[in-house]
Protein backbone atom coordinates (compact mmCIF):
# COMPACT_ATOMS: atom_id res chain seq x y z
CA UNK A 1 0.00 0.00 0.00
CA UNK A 2 1.55 3.59 -0.70
CA UNK A 3 1.52 5.83 1.57
CA UNK A 4 0.01 9.42 0.13
CA UNK A 5 1.74 11.35 2.52
CA UNK A 6 5.07 10.30 1.92
CA UNK A 7 5.18 9.51 -1.57
CA UNK A 8 3.32 12.54 -2.93
CA UNK A 9 1.53 11.84 -6.70
CA UNK A 10 2.84 14.64 -8.68
CA UNK A 11 -0.48 16.21 -10.74
CA UNK A 12 0.30 17.43 -13.86
CA UNK A 13 0.10 20.89 -14.87
CA UNK A 14 -2.76 22.86 -16.26
CA UNK A 15 -2.28 25.16 -18.58
CA UNK A 16 -4.37 27.81 -16.96
CA UNK A 17 -3.40 27.30 -13.18
CA UNK A 18 -1.73 30.69 -12.69
CA UNK A 19 -4.78 32.27 -14.35
CA UNK A 20 -8.43 33.27 -12.79
CA UNK A 21 -10.14 30.65 -10.83
CA UNK A 22 -12.72 30.76 -13.81
CA UNK A 23 -13.99 27.77 -15.00
CA UNK A 24 -13.85 27.70 -19.20
CA UNK A 25 -15.20 24.06 -20.24
CA UNK A 26 -17.74 21.34 -18.61
CA UNK A 27 -16.08 19.52 -16.13
CA UNK A 28 -17.70 17.31 -12.65
CA UNK A 29 -17.01 18.54 -9.38
CA UNK A 30 -16.94 15.76 -6.30
CA UNK A 31 -17.85 19.17 -4.20
CA UNK A 32 -20.46 20.27 -6.59
CA UNK A 33 -18.83 23.44 -7.73
CA UNK A 34 -19.72 22.31 -11.11
CA UNK A 35 -23.55 23.53 -10.21
CA UNK A 36 -22.92 27.32 -10.39
CA UNK A 37 -22.23 29.26 -13.46
CA UNK A 38 -21.49 33.14 -13.86
CA UNK A 39 -22.58 34.44 -17.11
CA UNK A 40 -20.24 35.91 -19.08
CA UNK A 41 -20.28 39.75 -19.15
CA UNK A 42 -22.14 41.16 -22.05
CA UNK A 43 -19.72 42.96 -24.52
CA UNK A 44 -20.70 45.79 -26.71
CA UNK A 45 -18.74 46.34 -29.75
CA UNK A 46 -18.19 50.36 -28.99
CA UNK A 47 -16.52 49.08 -25.95
CA UNK A 48 -14.01 46.74 -27.56
CA UNK A 49 -11.38 49.46 -28.25
CA UNK A 50 -11.56 51.08 -24.86
CA UNK A 51 -9.30 51.20 -22.18
CA UNK A 52 -6.85 48.91 -23.30
CA UNK A 53 -4.35 49.79 -20.43
CA UNK A 54 -7.22 48.31 -17.73
CA UNK A 55 -6.95 44.98 -16.69
CA UNK A 56 -8.46 41.86 -18.34
CA UNK A 57 -10.82 39.33 -17.39
CA UNK A 58 -11.43 35.64 -19.51
CA UNK A 59 -15.14 35.42 -21.04
CA UNK A 60 -16.24 31.85 -21.40
CA UNK A 61 -15.19 31.69 -25.16
CA UNK A 62 -11.93 32.59 -23.84
CA UNK A 63 -12.03 35.94 -25.77
CA UNK A 64 -10.24 39.23 -23.63
CA UNK A 65 -12.62 41.25 -22.64
CA UNK A 66 -11.17 44.87 -21.59
CA UNK A 67 -12.30 46.85 -18.37
CA UNK A 68 -14.67 49.63 -18.64
CA UNK A 69 -12.99 52.85 -18.85
CA UNK A 70 -14.01 55.34 -15.68
CA UNK A 71 -16.04 58.15 -16.42
CA UNK A 72 -14.31 61.43 -17.06
CA UNK A 73 -15.21 65.06 -16.83
CA UNK A 74 -13.50 67.71 -19.37
CA UNK A 75 -11.02 65.37 -19.51
CA UNK A 76 -10.28 64.80 -15.57
CA UNK A 77 -11.53 61.53 -13.52
CA UNK A 78 -14.67 62.64 -11.62
CA UNK A 79 -12.87 63.16 -8.64
CA UNK A 80 -10.01 65.47 -9.94
CA UNK A 81 -12.51 67.20 -11.12
CA UNK A 82 -14.36 68.06 -8.17
CA UNK A 83 -11.59 68.67 -6.41
CA UNK A 84 -10.04 71.68 -9.49
CA UNK A 85 -13.63 72.84 -8.74
CA UNK A 86 -14.65 73.17 -5.53
CA UNK A 87 -11.05 75.13 -5.10
CA UNK A 88 -12.19 77.66 -8.11
CA UNK A 89 -15.21 78.10 -6.35
CA UNK A 90 -13.26 79.13 -3.20
CA UNK A 91 -10.73 81.41 -4.96
CA UNK A 92 -13.62 82.73 -6.59
CA UNK A 93 -15.60 83.84 -3.13
CA UNK A 94 -12.43 85.21 -1.29
CA UNK A 95 -11.81 87.40 -4.29
CA UNK A 96 -15.32 89.03 -4.21
CA UNK A 97 -15.43 89.28 -0.04
CA UNK A 98 -12.26 90.99 -0.73
CA UNK A 99 -13.23 93.28 -3.31
CA UNK A 100 -16.36 93.96 -1.01
CA UNK A 101 -14.49 94.66 1.74
CA UNK A 102 -12.00 96.60 -0.07
CA UNK A 103 -14.70 98.69 -1.97
CA UNK A 104 -16.02 99.83 1.81
CA UNK A 105 -13.11 100.20 3.17
CA UNK A 106 -12.39 103.03 -0.11
CA UNK A 107 -15.38 104.42 0.61
CA UNK A 108 -15.20 104.91 4.27
CA UNK A 109 -11.85 107.09 3.95
CA UNK A 110 -14.06 110.00 1.91
CA UNK A 111 -11.17 110.45 -0.70
CA UNK A 112 -10.60 109.28 -4.04
CA UNK A 113 -7.61 107.37 -5.17
CA UNK A 114 -4.89 109.74 -5.96
CA UNK A 115 -4.37 108.95 -9.89
CA UNK A 116 -1.56 107.51 -11.39
CA UNK A 117 -0.32 107.58 -15.00
CA UNK A 118 2.99 105.32 -16.71
CA UNK A 119 2.47 106.84 -19.69
CA UNK A 120 1.69 110.71 -21.43
CA UNK A 121 -1.58 111.81 -20.26
CA UNK A 122 -2.93 114.93 -22.65
CA UNK A 123 -3.41 118.26 -20.82
CA UNK A 124 -6.65 119.57 -20.15
CA UNK A 125 -8.87 120.88 -23.44
CA UNK A 126 -10.78 124.29 -22.76
CA UNK A 127 -12.25 126.28 -22.03
CA UNK A 128 -11.66 125.58 -18.37
CA UNK A 129 -13.20 125.97 -15.30
CA UNK A 130 -12.46 128.61 -12.71
CA UNK A 131 -11.28 126.11 -10.44
CA UNK A 132 -9.04 124.85 -13.19
CA UNK A 133 -7.04 128.31 -12.94
CA UNK A 134 -4.26 128.95 -11.83
CA UNK A 135 -2.71 132.24 -10.38
CA UNK A 136 0.83 133.52 -9.21
CA UNK A 137 2.40 136.42 -8.22
CA UNK A 138 5.94 137.96 -8.18
CA UNK A 139 7.27 140.58 -5.70
CA UNK A 140 10.08 142.96 -6.07
CA UNK A 141 11.31 145.62 -3.98
CA UNK A 142 11.79 148.41 -6.31
CA UNK A 143 13.95 151.16 -5.79
CA UNK A 144 10.96 153.88 -4.39
CA UNK A 145 7.93 151.11 -4.34
CA UNK A 146 6.76 147.74 -3.78
CA UNK A 147 6.54 146.41 -7.58
CA UNK A 148 3.66 142.86 -7.91
CA UNK A 149 3.29 141.50 -11.33
CA UNK A 150 0.03 139.11 -10.81
CA UNK A 151 -0.65 136.46 -13.40
CA UNK A 152 -3.62 134.59 -14.39
CA UNK A 153 -5.08 132.67 -17.27
CA UNK A 154 -8.51 133.99 -19.50
CA UNK A 155 -11.46 131.07 -19.33
CA UNK A 156 -12.00 131.00 -22.57
CA UNK A 157 -8.63 130.94 -24.51
CA UNK A 158 -5.22 130.07 -23.59
CA UNK A 159 -4.13 133.34 -23.45
CA UNK A 160 -2.18 134.05 -20.03
CA UNK A 161 -2.99 138.02 -18.65
CA UNK A 162 -0.96 139.85 -15.24
CA UNK A 163 -1.74 143.21 -13.96
CA UNK A 164 1.00 144.79 -12.35
CA UNK A 165 0.32 146.07 -8.93
CA UNK A 166 2.39 149.22 -7.43
CA UNK A 167 1.91 150.35 -3.36
CA UNK A 168 -1.32 148.01 -3.20
CA UNK A 169 -2.87 150.06 -6.92
CA UNK A 170 -3.42 147.83 -9.76
CA UNK A 171 -3.35 148.53 -13.11
CA UNK A 172 -5.26 147.60 -16.30
CA UNK A 173 -5.05 144.16 -17.03
CA UNK A 174 -2.71 143.31 -19.58
CA UNK A 175 -1.96 140.39 -22.64
CA UNK A 176 1.21 138.26 -22.33
CA UNK A 177 2.60 137.48 -26.02
CA UNK A 178 3.37 134.25 -25.99
CA UNK A 179 5.66 132.36 -29.23
CA UNK A 180 5.39 129.27 -27.12
CA UNK A 181 1.64 128.21 -26.56
CA UNK A 182 0.26 127.57 -23.30
CA UNK A 183 -1.67 124.55 -22.38
CA UNK A 184 -5.66 125.23 -21.18
CA UNK A 185 -5.77 125.32 -17.20
CA UNK A 186 -1.60 125.28 -17.42
CA UNK A 187 0.09 126.17 -14.15
CA UNK A 188 1.58 129.21 -13.50
CA UNK A 189 4.43 130.37 -11.40
CA UNK A 190 6.57 133.77 -10.97
CA UNK A 191 9.73 134.72 -9.44
CA UNK A 192 10.95 138.20 -9.67
CA UNK A 193 14.82 139.57 -8.92
CA UNK A 194 14.50 141.49 -5.53
CA UNK A 195 15.58 145.27 -6.19
CA UNK A 196 16.28 145.42 -9.97
CA UNK A 197 15.70 148.18 -12.48
CA UNK A 198 13.71 147.73 -14.60
CA UNK A 199 12.61 144.97 -12.52
CA UNK A 200 13.15 141.23 -14.23
CA UNK A 201 10.54 138.75 -13.59
CA UNK A 202 10.17 134.88 -14.61
CA UNK A 203 7.19 133.37 -15.37
CA UNK A 204 6.91 129.14 -15.75
CA UNK A 205 3.82 127.22 -17.65
CA UNK A 206 3.77 124.08 -19.21
CA UNK A 207 3.50 123.51 -22.59
CA UNK A 208 2.46 120.25 -24.82
CA UNK A 209 3.00 119.49 -28.13
CA UNK A 210 1.72 117.60 -31.02
CA UNK A 211 3.73 114.36 -29.74
CA UNK A 212 1.86 114.78 -26.46
CA UNK A 213 5.11 115.41 -24.63
CA UNK A 214 4.97 118.26 -21.63
CA UNK A 215 7.79 120.61 -21.60
CA UNK A 216 8.19 123.81 -18.91
CA UNK A 217 8.65 127.37 -20.48
CA UNK A 218 9.57 130.66 -19.14
CA UNK A 219 9.23 133.69 -20.23
CA UNK A 220 11.30 136.58 -19.13
CA UNK A 221 9.92 139.96 -18.44
CA UNK A 222 11.26 143.59 -18.13
CA UNK A 223 8.93 145.47 -16.22
CA UNK A 224 9.59 149.72 -16.37
CA UNK A 225 7.74 151.24 -13.41
CA UNK A 226 5.00 153.50 -14.49
CA UNK A 227 4.30 151.83 -17.26
CA UNK A 228 0.66 149.58 -17.53
CA UNK A 229 3.12 146.73 -20.14
CA UNK A 230 6.18 144.60 -19.20
CA UNK A 231 8.44 143.63 -22.19
CA UNK A 232 8.91 140.08 -23.06
CA UNK A 233 12.94 139.71 -23.43
CA UNK A 234 12.77 135.94 -24.55
CA UNK A 235 10.49 132.90 -24.46
CA UNK A 236 11.93 129.47 -24.27
CA UNK A 237 11.74 125.85 -22.76
CA UNK A 238 13.94 124.85 -20.37
CA UNK A 239 13.39 121.10 -20.21
CA UNK A 240 14.25 119.85 -23.52
CA UNK A 241 17.39 118.20 -21.92
CA UNK A 242 15.98 116.00 -18.83
CA UNK A 243 15.19 112.98 -18.82
CA UNK A 244 12.19 112.87 -16.35
CA UNK A 245 8.33 113.09 -18.05
CA UNK A 246 6.51 115.98 -16.83
CA UNK A 247 3.42 114.96 -15.67
CA UNK A 248 0.38 117.48 -18.19
CA UNK A 249 -1.62 118.35 -15.10
CA UNK A 250 1.40 118.81 -12.91
CA UNK A 251 0.94 122.14 -10.45
CA UNK A 252 4.07 124.29 -10.45
CA UNK A 253 6.08 126.42 -7.87
CA UNK A 254 9.11 128.76 -8.40
CA UNK A 255 11.40 130.21 -5.97
CA UNK A 256 14.18 132.53 -6.93
CA UNK A 257 17.06 132.15 -3.88
CA UNK A 258 18.89 135.21 -5.20
CA UNK A 259 20.16 136.80 -8.80
CA UNK A 260 21.32 134.36 -10.38
CA UNK A 261 19.24 131.16 -8.74
CA UNK A 262 16.22 129.94 -9.56
CA UNK A 263 14.02 126.77 -8.42
CA UNK A 264 11.38 125.38 -10.21
CA UNK A 265 9.79 122.21 -8.52
CA UNK A 266 6.90 120.25 -10.70
CA UNK A 267 5.19 116.16 -10.54
CA UNK A 268 6.39 113.43 -12.65
CA UNK A 269 3.32 110.72 -13.54
CA UNK A 270 4.19 108.72 -10.73
CA UNK A 271 3.54 111.48 -8.53
CA UNK A 272 7.05 112.10 -7.40
CA UNK A 273 8.64 115.79 -7.04
CA UNK A 274 10.95 117.37 -9.03
CA UNK A 275 13.00 120.53 -8.50
CA UNK A 276 14.62 122.33 -11.41
CA UNK A 277 17.56 124.04 -10.49
CA UNK A 278 19.49 127.32 -12.99
CA UNK A 279 18.62 130.72 -14.32
CA UNK A 280 19.14 130.71 -17.99
CA UNK A 281 16.83 131.32 -20.88
CA UNK A 282 17.64 128.35 -22.78
CA UNK A 283 17.46 124.80 -21.98
CA UNK A 284 21.10 124.08 -21.68
CA UNK A 285 21.76 125.67 -18.09
CA UNK A 286 19.12 123.69 -16.03
CA UNK A 287 19.74 120.35 -13.63
CA UNK A 288 16.78 118.15 -11.88
CA UNK A 289 16.91 116.10 -8.69
CA UNK A 290 14.05 114.67 -6.78
CA UNK A 291 13.56 115.91 -3.80
CA UNK A 292 10.18 113.76 -2.19
CA UNK A 293 8.31 110.40 -3.78
CA UNK A 294 4.55 109.81 -3.52
CA UNK A 295 2.75 113.32 -3.97
CA UNK A 296 -0.59 113.17 -4.55
CA UNK A 297 -0.66 113.58 -8.84
CA UNK A 298 -1.76 116.80 -10.03
CA UNK A 299 -2.06 118.18 -6.19
CA UNK A 300 -0.50 121.78 -5.15
CA UNK A 301 2.91 122.81 -4.68
CA UNK A 302 4.23 125.30 -1.94
CA UNK A 303 8.00 126.67 -2.17
CA UNK A 304 9.40 129.64 -0.17
CA UNK A 305 12.47 130.14 1.14
CA UNK A 306 13.50 132.00 4.64
CA UNK A 307 16.99 131.73 3.62
CA UNK A 308 19.20 130.53 0.97
CA UNK A 309 19.63 127.43 2.61
CA UNK A 310 16.68 126.88 4.30
CA UNK A 311 13.64 126.34 1.75
CA UNK A 312 10.12 125.07 3.28
CA UNK A 313 8.06 122.80 0.92
CA UNK A 314 4.58 122.33 1.68
CA UNK A 315 2.68 119.17 -0.49
CA UNK A 316 0.51 116.66 -0.43
CA UNK A 317 0.64 112.62 -0.12
CA UNK A 318 -1.26 110.50 -2.25
CA UNK A 319 -2.91 108.60 0.86
CA UNK A 320 -4.36 112.99 1.39
CA UNK A 321 -2.26 114.29 3.90
CA UNK A 322 -0.87 117.62 4.04
CA UNK A 323 2.97 117.61 4.73
CA UNK A 324 5.86 120.33 5.33
CA UNK A 325 9.54 119.64 5.27
CA UNK A 326 12.87 121.62 4.68
CA UNK A 327 15.81 121.04 2.85
CA UNK A 328 19.12 122.79 0.88
CA UNK A 329 20.99 121.96 -1.93
CA UNK A 330 23.78 120.79 0.39
CA UNK A 331 22.03 118.63 2.62
CA UNK A 332 18.94 117.83 0.71
CA UNK A 333 15.73 117.17 2.37
CA UNK A 334 15.19 117.14 5.64
CA UNK A 335 12.62 115.13 7.79
CA UNK A 336 8.71 116.34 7.05
CA UNK A 337 6.35 117.40 9.36
CA UNK A 338 2.32 116.60 9.28
CA UNK A 339 0.19 119.30 9.07
CA UNK A 340 -2.67 117.88 8.92
CA UNK A 341 -3.17 114.50 8.47
CA UNK A 342 -6.78 113.85 8.09
CA UNK A 343 -7.67 112.33 4.36
CA UNK A 344 -10.50 113.75 2.47
CA UNK A 345 -11.45 115.61 -0.66
CA UNK A 346 -10.29 118.76 0.32
CA UNK A 347 -6.99 117.23 -0.22
CA UNK A 348 -7.21 116.46 -4.51
CA UNK A 349 -5.54 117.80 -6.83
CA UNK A 350 -8.61 120.67 -7.45
CA UNK A 351 -7.69 122.34 -4.62
CA UNK A 352 -5.80 125.82 -4.68
CA UNK A 353 -2.79 126.28 -1.92
CA UNK A 354 -0.31 128.93 -1.47
CA UNK A 355 2.00 129.87 1.42
CA UNK A 356 4.47 132.36 3.00
CA UNK A 357 7.03 132.84 5.84
CA UNK A 358 6.68 136.32 7.96
CA UNK A 359 10.74 136.38 9.16
CA UNK A 360 9.48 139.08 11.51
CA UNK A 361 6.83 137.11 12.92
CA UNK A 362 9.03 133.91 12.53
CA UNK A 363 5.50 132.27 11.03
CA UNK A 364 5.17 129.61 8.49
CA UNK A 365 1.90 129.83 7.06
CA UNK A 366 0.06 127.74 4.06
CA UNK A 367 -3.19 129.40 2.76
CA UNK A 368 -6.01 126.57 0.54
CA UNK A 369 -9.39 127.04 -0.05
CA UNK A 370 -11.62 123.83 0.05
CA UNK A 371 -13.27 122.57 -3.28
CA UNK A 372 -16.81 122.23 -1.55
CA UNK A 373 -17.48 126.42 -0.75
CA UNK A 374 -13.88 128.00 -1.49
CA UNK A 375 -13.74 128.88 2.38
CA UNK A 376 -10.07 129.91 3.29
CA UNK A 377 -8.42 128.46 5.78
CA UNK A 378 -4.80 128.60 6.89
CA UNK A 379 -2.44 126.58 9.13
CA UNK A 380 0.35 128.88 10.63
CA UNK A 381 3.18 127.03 12.35
CA UNK A 382 5.03 128.61 15.69
CA UNK A 383 6.96 126.72 17.66
CA UNK A 384 6.94 123.54 16.23
CA UNK A 385 3.51 123.27 15.44
CA UNK A 386 0.83 123.56 12.84
CA UNK A 387 -2.61 124.70 13.87
CA UNK A 388 -5.59 125.68 11.73
CA UNK A 389 -7.07 129.40 11.49
CA UNK A 390 -9.78 131.18 10.09
CA UNK A 391 -10.10 134.77 9.96
CA UNK A 392 -13.41 136.44 10.38
CA UNK A 393 -12.32 138.85 7.20
CA UNK A 394 -11.90 136.06 5.05
CA UNK A 395 -15.45 136.54 3.95
CA UNK A 396 -15.19 136.31 -0.07
CA UNK A 397 -15.52 132.51 -1.17
CA UNK A 398 -12.26 131.23 -3.65
CA UNK A 399 -13.53 130.12 -6.44
CA UNK A 400 -10.68 129.91 -8.81
CA UNK A 401 -6.75 130.53 -8.21
CA UNK A 402 -5.32 131.44 -4.81
CA UNK A 403 -1.79 133.16 -4.34
CA UNK A 404 -0.01 134.98 -1.58
CA UNK A 405 2.89 137.39 -1.38
CA UNK A 406 4.83 138.71 1.33
CA UNK A 407 7.48 141.87 2.49
CA UNK A 408 7.95 143.10 6.14
CA UNK A 409 4.98 142.56 7.74
CA UNK A 410 2.65 142.77 4.78
CA UNK A 411 0.67 139.86 3.35
CA UNK A 412 -1.27 139.94 0.63
CA UNK A 413 -4.06 136.94 -0.63
CA UNK A 414 -4.86 137.41 -4.35
CA UNK A 415 -7.84 135.20 -5.89
CA UNK A 416 -10.84 134.68 -7.78
CA UNK A 417 -14.62 135.76 -6.09
CA UNK A 418 -16.76 134.66 -9.00
CA UNK A 419 -15.62 137.06 -11.70
CA UNK A 420 -13.58 139.46 -9.42
CA UNK A 421 -10.01 139.39 -8.69
CA UNK A 422 -9.70 140.63 -4.86
CA UNK A 423 -7.38 140.60 -2.74
CA UNK A 424 -7.01 140.18 1.31
CA UNK A 425 -4.45 142.28 3.14
CA UNK A 426 -3.19 141.59 6.54
CA UNK A 427 -0.85 144.01 8.02
CA UNK A 428 1.21 142.72 10.98
CA UNK A 429 -1.54 140.36 12.99
CA UNK A 430 -4.72 142.43 11.43
CA UNK A 431 -6.64 141.12 8.60
CA UNK A 432 -8.39 143.49 6.54
CA UNK A 433 -11.64 142.97 4.74
CA UNK A 434 -11.76 141.81 1.12
CA UNK A 435 -11.70 144.24 -1.42
CA UNK A 436 -11.58 143.75 -5.83
CA UNK A 437 -8.66 144.92 -7.55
Amino acid sequence: MRDDERYPIAIGSDGYQNGPEVSHESQIDPEGRDKYFLPPPEIKPEDKDKDKDLPTAYSSDKQVVEGAKPRRICGFRRKTFFIILIVAIVVVIAAVVGGVVGGLKSKSSDSPPPPSSDSPEPPLSGPIEPSQRSISVSASAAPKSQELQLFYQDLATRTVLYRRIQNDKSKDEQKLNLSITPNWGTALAAAAVNGSLPISTQLFYLTTDDSNVTNIAQVSLDCIPNLPACDVKSNSIITRNISQTIYAKSKLAALRLDNTTVRVYYQVPNGDIYVLNGDKADSSGWTTSRIRVGGYLGSSIVAYAPTKTNINIFWITKDGQLRFMTYSDILGPQADVLVDGSPGSEWGPQVSMTGVFTSRLDVRRAFFAKPDNGTLVSYFQRQGQFKPNHDANWTSSVTGGLTATMWGEQTRLYYFSGRDLVVTPQSGLTWQKVRDL
